[in-house]
């Protein structure tokens, strides 16, 4: 008989996988609606959904969270989606009706994405300019994660050496 606890564990696992998941699919519905509106070239989108795959498939310490720059892309002013101009510049912009979706509002000319528990738990946009305050906390304007990571190849390539 399955103790309490193992059960739990196995609903605990299930739930985060599908999490992951959802994240995959919601990130790639996001980038082929871009694609399709000419918002974002198909090598900047395939070069986030190669990230975002490569993401989903790594094993990351359980016992901390990263913050990881997925990709950026150029900004298309004319766009028919939604941009939002702001002092810096022209940003592309995603506001969820759905709170549920892994998506959330979000602004900017890049894509992160949140590994907590090696799960990819979110994905939104962020400005490049706000890059210098990636590492604080979030009540200061950063991520709130213990690793930033700005390139994933980079860092794959670097934790195989170690």
């Amino acid at each position: 008989m399955k103790s309490i606890a193992s059960i739990i564990k196995e609903e605990i696992n299930i739930y985060e996988s599908e999490i992951s998941s959802h994240a995959y699919k919601r990130i790639k519905e996001r980038l082929k609606t871009m694609s399709n509106n000419n918002d974002i070239t198909s090598q900047e989108a395939m070069n986030i959904d190669r990230n975002v795959n490569n993401i989903i498939n790594y094993n990351f310490n359980p016992n901390k969270s990263y913050g990881i720059m997925l990709g950026r892309f150029n900004i298309n002013p004319d766009s028919t989606l939604t941009t939002t101009r702001h002092k810096t510049g022209v940003y592309y912009e995603i506001n969820s009706s759905d709170y549920s979706d892994i998506i959330k509002d979000s602004t900017g000319n890049e894509f992160w994405g949140i590994v907590r528990g090696n799960k990819l738990i979110t994905v939104f946009l962020r400005k490049s300019i706000q890059r210098n305050t990636a590492e604080q906390p979030r009540n200061m304007g950063g991520l709130g994660v213990d690793v930033v990571i700005d390139d994933f190849n980079l860092y794959r390539q670097k934790s195989k050496i170690v």
